[in-house]
């Protein structure tokens, strides 16, 4: 069984009524999804505002994602500090996974930024 829910995860607006000055007013609060289900929700209307909710969100979104990275980075130089010789006996690294590894952190990192690929 998983600890958490796969991923990926994305963050999205919805909007929402509440009531506010005995009027009703719209605001966007943002939910976390994972594939059509949703797995939480970040509230806009708890006086943290809209762009903060958004920010949360998508570092919610992309948490499991970073963390699976920083555990892969930790592994590799906790391998490196204990196996500094043998690592130099290593041919390089292909220039193309290099490229793709570097690409996919940029992206988990977008997503973790709320910005969309290359942006």
């Amino acid at each position: 069984m998983s600890d958490h829910t796969p991923v990926p995860w994305e963050a999205r607006k919805n909007m929402v009524p509440h009531i506010e000055d005995d009027s009703m007013v719209w605001d966007g609060d943002f939910i976390i999804w994972e594939d059509d289900n949703p797995i939480a929700c970040v509230n806009c209307c708890d006086g943290i505002g809209e762009e903060q909710a958004e920010m949360n969100a998508n570092l919610m979104a992309a948490s499991i994602e970073m963390r699976e990275a920083l555990e892969s980075a930790l592994d590799s130089l906790e391998f490196a500090s204990s196996e500094l010789e043998a690592l130099k006996a290593i041919p390089p690294l292909d220039e193309e996974i290099l490229r793709e590894r570097i690409r996919k952190a940029d992206a988990i990192l977008a997503k973790a930024r709320g910005k969309a690929d290359g942006e």
